[in-house]
């Protein structure tokens, strides 16, 4: 396997800057304004910090998650054209 080249260091953050951009907005736009409409005034600050902490659990669990899965195809893709190539 090839190390990392300078153009996958710079995908990576991309992606890294892309998801940060994603969850800053959530955080600090979407959830304020969901948050009167979902739970009483008095619990404003429990609410946002409960659906903060789901939505971190679900990157959590979803990120690696999906990577595996982009893993596995390319080992079953790459077992599939070995397999063409003895053939």
């Amino acid at each position: 396997m090839k190390g990392f080249r300078p153009t996958d260091f710079v995908s990576i953050s991309v992606y890294w800057f892309a998801l940060w951009y994603l969850w800053n907005s959530v955080h600090h736009i979407v959830l304020p304004t969901l948050v009167p409409l979902l739970a009483p005034a008095n619990l404003k600050g429990s609410a946002l910090g409960t659906m903060t902490s789901l939505g971190l659990l679900l990157a959590v669990v979803v990120q690696p998650v999906a990577g595996l899965a982009y893993l596995l195809g390319a080992l079953v893709l790459m077992a599939i054209r070995e397999k063409r190539v003895q053939t």
